[in-house]
């Protein structure tokens, strides 16, 4: 992973509050556990919010909205400025019955982090799980916990749903994501259907396919709906990037 000697400041669009984000020219995915939602865990490979809020003001907004400048590390330093966070489950739901998307790049960062917040509910739980050990019963008891009520468990479904129409079925690490939400709605066989037709996966490379559908189908195959680990990543894939928000 590379950092630049400049970062990003962002300007709050209501109380001119700024939040600051660094630069990275370079990442790899080395040490890295990756999920079936796109989630990630990787020193090497930081996510930054693109949808973020003023700690001051509380102001929800994205980032690629707002006036920003470019400025060196070697230069003045802004001891004041914010580090921008992710949204927890209930400003994400907020957010998105207020319709605050207003193009389809934003519906999908809104609809993508919603989806994994409520994962995360149950994330932690998933990675110190012994997976083989996985059965109905505890399958069922995690899905009341990632959902308290009927009410959050439609929120979910229709989010899971509403993601699906908004992905590019061309794109092949989309259609991983498509094939998992299929999953998450507990469409098993159409989940393997759409794994078993692709032959590689850009995002985590070929050395990982083998390893990915062989989870796909374990977890399909115990009918299991809940966000799981896909791989850790034991062998470097350094990549280029302009931008990291989002």
């Amino acid at each position: 992973m590379d950092i630049s000697s400049d970062y990003n400041r962002y300007k709050c669009p209501r109380c001119g509050s700024f939040l600051q984000t660094m630069i990275f020219t370079s990442f790899n995915n080395l040490g890295g556990t990756f999920w079936s939602d796109g989630s990630s865990s990787a020193m090497m490979s930081p996510r930054v919010p693109n949808l973020t809020k003023c700690k001051k003001c509380n102001a929800v907004f994205f980032l690629h909205n707002c006036e920003h400048t470019k400025e060196s590390i070697y230069g003045k330093k802004h001891k004041d400025d914010q580090d921008p966070e992710f949204l927890n489950l209930d400003e994400l739901i907020k957010v998105l019955k207020e319709k605050a998307a207003k193009t389809k790049y934003e519906k999908l960062i809104i609809r993508h982090e919603l989806w994994r917040a409520f994962n995360s509910r149950i994330r932690h739980t998933m990675y110190m799980e012994d997976i083989q050990h996985l059965n109905a019963k505890k399958i069922a008891a995690l899905e009341q916990e990632m959902c308290k009520d009927k009410k959050e468990k439609d929120i979910y479904e229709k989010n899971c749903k509403a993601l699906i129409k908004l992905l590019d079925p061309k794109d092949v690490d989309d259609i991983y994501t498509i094939a998992d939400l299929y999953r998450t709605l507990g469409e098993f066989e159409k989940c393997m259907e759409i794994i078993d037709g692709l032959k590689t996966m850009v995002y985590a490379g070929d050395y990982y396919y083998k390893k990915i559908k062989y989870n796909y189908r374990r977890e399909c195959k115990r009918r299991n709906p809940l966000v799981f680990e896909l791989y850790t990543a034991d062998r470097l894939k350094e990549y280029k990037v302009e931008s990291r928000e989002g």
